[in-house]
């Protein structure tokens, strides 16, 4: 019994001593980037603050020998970017003049949720592998453009192209776009 009275004090002791230790502090949460309505915004302002982006593409075609050569100007702009969160989806305004002449002039909009792959190449390199069947025809396009470009879930479907002449901001856009892809149950989601 004596025993008994004497460890409860002790034991209220130890247990006194352990609480007033300073317990570390919990790990933070990984840091998975924006929320959905910032990464949303950030695309937006983005891609609204590009403005028109001209270029002239070189054009030649080597038919057994004959080599024809030509020039395109061309200018287009993507303007009156619109992002809805609640259902995430981006809706903009494409322009597109080749040699003065408006060869496109349509809203363009997809939803997050469709967005299966973001990817930025050069023009040169686009236009090149969307004509591959024709061996003889090359290009060059001028001053160097990058293009962004978001393949949907249908793979009969057109992606939407974004140009601009920054490399960095159009990788940042990507990743902005691929982000809110996964936030909103799109991006690539391969076998498990």
């Amino acid at each position: 019994m004596k025993r008994s009275i004497l460890a409860l004090p002790i034991l209220s002791l130890i247990a006194l001593a352990c609480a007033a230790q300073d317990l570390p502090a919990p790990p933070k949460p990984a840091d998975d980037g924006l929320n959905l309505a910032d990464a949303m915004k950030f695309i937006q302002d983005s891609v609204a603050s590009i403005g028109p982006v001209n270029y002239v593409v070189y054009v030649q075609l080597d038919v057994n020998g004959a080599i024809r050569s030509g020039k395109i100007s061309v200018e287009g702009e993507e303007s009156n970017v619109r992002v809805r969160v609640q259902d995430c989806r981006m809706d903009y305004h494409s322009w597109l003049t080749n040699d003065g002449r408006v060869i496109q002039d349509e809203y363009v909009g997809f939803s997050m949720k469709d967005v299966r792959q973001v990817t930025v190449k050069t023009l040169d390199q686009t236009v090149r592998e969307e004509n591959a069947e024709q061996p003889g025809l090359t290009f060059r396009v001028e001053p160097p453009v990058f293009v962004i470009s978001v393949k949907k879930s249908d793979p009969t479907a057109h992606p939407p192209y974004i140009p601009l002449f920054d490399e960095s901001l159009a990788n940042r856009i990507a990743k902005a776009l691929l982000h809110a892809a996964d936030l909103c149950g799109g991006g690539n989601k391969g076998p498990l």
